[in-house]
């Protein structure tokens, strides 16, 4: 291995906001690449969030059906959500898997996270996952219209393979889940 030198990918010559709504900030970077190239690059901003993959008893994933008004449809989806002020991701996960399925789970394992969009923004989705789970109540935000289910491993194989399941983070959280319990835990996501 040699010892090379890195180098910035670019310099930030000026940046400047082009529009503020809500937790949603759209800038403007004027750059220069390491090779002399100057770009504009448009930027989202927006919170990081934290996404659940709630195992039940009997090995099914809590999803839920929620509407999504940027796609103007009902999409399948782990429970998600965007972190408060200065929430910590598993906070927010524990947060969002009571507000939007009435679940609260004893045993919370961290997946990683991931990146939905790199070239646009530098959002991360710090997944979960949580077993051992109980039904409380839920409390819904005033815009959550949500249907809550339970779906086996071959179920959701299914509906992501025929287009059912699109949202990437609940692709992602499925398989990265399921890889962990088969590593590390002989009872979990069997197909």
């Amino acid at each position: 291995m040699t010892d090379d030198i890195i180098v910035e990918p670019v310099k930030i010559n000026s940046r400047s906001t082009v529009h503020q709504c809500g937790d949603l900030t759209i800038v403007n970077e004027e750059v220069t690449f390491h090779n002399g190239f100057d770009a504009s690059i448009g930027l989202i901003e927006h919170p990081d969030a934290s996404a659940v993959v709630a195992l039940t008893s009997n090995n099914e994933i809590v999803l839920v059906r929620q509407y999504r008004h940027s796609v103007r449809d009902y999409i399948w989806e782990i429970p998600s959500g965007t972190s408060n002020n200065n929430e910590i991701p598993i906070q927010c996960a524990k947060r969002e898997l009571q507000e939007e399925t009435g679940y609260l789970a004893r045993s919370w394992r961290s997946l990683g996270y991931m990146m939905p969009m790199p070239e646009l923004t530098s959002v991360k989705i710090n997944l979960f996952l949580a077993r051992d789970i109980e039904l409380t109540h839920q409390h819904l935000d005033d815009d959550e219209i949500i249907e809550v289910d339970f779906f086996n491993t071959a179920n959701i194989e299914k509906m992501i393979c025929e287009g059912a399941i699109r949202d990437g983070k609940t692709i992602y959280g499925f398989f990265i889940a399921r890889q962990w319990l088969k590593k590390w835990d002989t009872a979990g996501l069997q197909s």
